[in-house]
């Protein structure tokens, strides 16, 4: 797990209710690459 994954996790838990592309903004990261390592979290657990 690294910062950008850390950030994504961060504001999940602050607003799960965030949709893919307000989530990868937020990060500074692009919607598909976001979508990826959401994907990767859940699979993690």
């Amino acid at each position: 797990m690294d910062s950008i994954d850390s950030a994504v996790l961060g504001h999940l838990q602050r607003d799960a209710r965030l949709t893919n592309r307000e989530l990868a903004r937020k990060v500074g990261i692009a919607p598909s690459t976001c979508l990826e390592r959401v994907r990767s979290l859940r699979a993690r657990g």
